[in-house]
């Protein structure tokens, strides 16, 4: 009995440590960041863990799901196209809604993997694309299953600020950034001292975010 309350007590330390610390980077994050209003498009759940730890409203519909990154693209290439189309859900294998948008060459996937049903994420889906400041958007990709001619295209993207998350070398891309590991969640990867994210140890998200 001893023995089980010293471990219950070992991991209920180890539990406020990590608490603390991503507290701690949470308030910093919120001081450092003195720009307010900008729509942040991702291709994951990365651009939602941004306005979360901001206490900021989402001003995106990127919040809460995912696209293949070439989807992704073409979304942020023609966004004023897609957000005028309407969502169209299908049959898959995932437990979550999965819907379609956009025709021909231009239909891309989007993946609900936050919303138990198809009616909750086209709710939040119209809601938010209202939101969009397009004279505030800040991009945020990776490189998982795109060439570098792919990558190379995010150059014409016009926007505050854009970045890249890789685990390779580009020659004269500056707006590509190198991580130790990479999956195509990004942010799957933790400290497991501090809890928080590898990502955002080695990124300035509140460099990223103050560029007007």
């Amino acid at each position: 009995m001893r023995n089980l309350i010293v471990r219950i007590k070992k991991k209920l330390s180890k539990i406020i440590i990590k608490f603390r610390h991503w507290y701690s980077y949470e308030i910093k994050l919120r001081k450092a960041v003195n720009n307010t209003g900008f729509t942040i498009l991702a291709s994951n759940c990365m651009g939602g863990f941004v306005y979360n730890s901001l206490k900021m409203q989402f001003l995106s519909p990127t919040v809460n799901l995912q696209m293949v990154e070439k989807d992704f693209q073409k979304f942020c290439f023609d966004i004023r196209y897609y957000v005028d189309q309407k969502l169209t859900f299908i049959e898959s294998d995932k437990s979550f809604p999965v819907a379609e948008l956009g025709e021909g060459d231009k239909k891309i996937t989007i993946y609900f993997m936050h919303y138990k049903s198809s009616e909750e994420a086209e709710e939040k889906w119209y809601l938010r694309i209202k939101r969009i400041n397009y004279d505030k958007l800040y991009v945020i990709a990776s490189d998982i299953d795109m060439s570098e001619e792919e990558v190379r295209k995010w150059l014409q993207m016009k926007c505050n600020n854009l970045v890249v998350f890789t685990d390779k070398d580009y020659e004269g891309i500056s707006y590509t950034f190198k991580l130790r590991r990479i999956n195509k969640y990004v942010m799957d990867f933790y400290n497991k001292g501090s809890g928080i994210r590898y990502v955002e140890y080695a990124f300035d998200f509140a460099q990223f975010l103050n560029k007007h």
